[in-house]
């Protein structure tokens, strides 16, 4: 349980949530990503109250930190699940794919599916399916930590 949460976050700013395990950091930003509903208050972006919008129209992507992936669909399925939602035009999605594949370091895996891939390409997968919508906030649970230090280096940059 919250109580008396507020922050702001300016755009292009970053914000990091430290606390002990189970404190509810990952709680938190599930709520604003609006997987959870809070009993009360609001979630406001931009002064518009998202609190109640459910999470395909916040305009928020989230990389889980158990990386959440589709196993049944291949590493441009995964990718292209949110664009699909959004009802983007083949090309457009073709295109997305191909420049979030290049941008994690993933070409040449595009058909392989998550059970074939190691743990730092499903994070980057996840970082990706991500990426891809373009979202106003991104949300991340540990996303760096199953990569080695040069794929970590290049994603924060």
């Amino acid at each position: 349980m919250f109580k008396d949460i507020r922050f702001d976050v300016r755009q292009g700013e970053f914000i990091i949530l430290l606390g002990p395990s189970g404190c509810g950091k990952s709680t938190l930003l599930r709520s604003l990503a609006g997987l959870i509903t809070p009993d009360r208050g609001q979630i406001r972006v931009s002064g518009e109250d998202i609190t109640y919008l459910p999470p395909q129209k916040r305009g928020i992507g989230m990389v889980f930190q158990s990386y959440a992936l589709f196993p049944n669909l291949t590493v441009a399925g995964n990718i292209a699940f949110g664009l699909i939602m959004q009802k983007c035009s083949r090309q457009d999605i073709s295109r997305r794919v191909a420049e979030v594949v290049e941008l994690v370091g993933l070409n040449g895996r595009e058909h392989f599916y998550p059970a074939k891939l190691s743990g730092g390409q499903r994070q980057r997968v996840a970082l990706a399916r991500a990426l891809v919508v373009h979202p106003r906030i991104l949300l991340l649970d540990e996303p760096l930590s199953a990569l080695d230090a040069p794929i970590r280096k290049h994603l924060r940059e």
